[in-house]
């Protein structure tokens, strides 16, 4: 727990200096050039840049040898971490988890730029509030969970990670200090749900074939975030309009919102399964 929470705290770090750094830059290109493709170029081409710049770094690192197979052949292999039942229903959890998540999170941005009408620079502000609460609370965690069980910590994170969609049906535009409050508490339960979910897979893998195990949750829970923007947006062409009907203030995001929260309530309690 606390290699992990100081590595995520780490790259909290070089997180908030970007964000912060392009945030602003983006907001100085817009008023020179408008909505033109090259404000996005600029940090999408420095993106390009650094990650060649970090697989130069990758290639240092001195690899362990290679795992073989613990008997039984590919397929046993394969099929190993769907018959262990605990590891079925972490599988489960999972899946539906990202599914809640990124059921709203990709919608967000669009959130903050179109409905609320945030610069990129606040909302580069917004994104380094959670970062650096998200930054030193993984150094906290590290450490509890050291102490704790995992599973505890995110039965006790998680449902503050819940709500946090939901919230952001009841922000305004002219709000600042609501936003900035809801990203406080977001890098807060965040962090611990993050490391701490890390920390159990690895927990619960057995030994040998560990990697099969890996995989196979990444595959999960890929294949939740995958499929859940595809359906948000097929929800969000059906609700009609964007622009709140006269009389209400309820939009179709924050119907996704608040689907995205019940979601998340639903996954964990799934999780106590586990």
């Amino acid at each position: 727990g606390k290699f992990f929470g100081t590595r995520n705290m780490l790259c909290g770090a070089a997180g908030i200096i970007t964000v912060l750094i392009f945030g602003n830059l983006m907001d100085a290109l817009k008023s020179n050039w408008g909505h033109s493709a090259l404000v996005f170029a600029v940090p999408f081409g420095s993106a390009v840049v650094f990650g060649l710049l970090s697989s130069y770094f990758l290639n240092r690192i001195k690899d362990v040898p290679a795992a073989f197979f613990c008997g039984g052949g590919f397929f046993q292999e394969l099929s190993a971490p769907f018959k262990d039942a605990n590891f079925r229903k972490f599988l489960l959890f999972a899946l539906s988890w990202n599914f809640s998540v990124y059921l709203a999170a990709p919608f967000l941005s669009l959130y903050f730029l179109r409905d609320l009408q945030y610069s990129y620079g606040f909302v580069a502000l917004l994104a380094t509030t959670a970062a650096l609460v998200d930054m030193f609370a993984m150094r906290f965690w590290g450490v509890v969970s050291d102490r704790i069980k995992n599973k505890a910590i995110i039965q006790t994170a998680g449902w503050g990670v819940v709500f946090l969609p939901a919230l952001w049906a009841f922000v305004r535009p002219q709000d600042v200090f609501v936003p900035v409050a809801i990203q406080l508490l977001s890098g807060g339960f965040w962090a611990a749900v993050v490391l701490c979910s890390g920390n159990l897979l690895l927990r619960i893998c057995p030994q040998q074939g560990r990697e099969w195990f890996i995989s196979a949750y990444s595959i999960s829970a890929g294949l939740g975030a995958a499929i859940a923007p595809v359906i948000g947006g097929v929800v969000l062409s059906f609700l009609g309009p964007q622009e709140p009907e006269e009389g209400t203030r309820i939009m179709p995001l924050h119907v996704l919102f608040i689907a995205s929260a019940a979601f998340r309530m639903l996954s964990l309690l799934l999780f106590r399964f586990v």
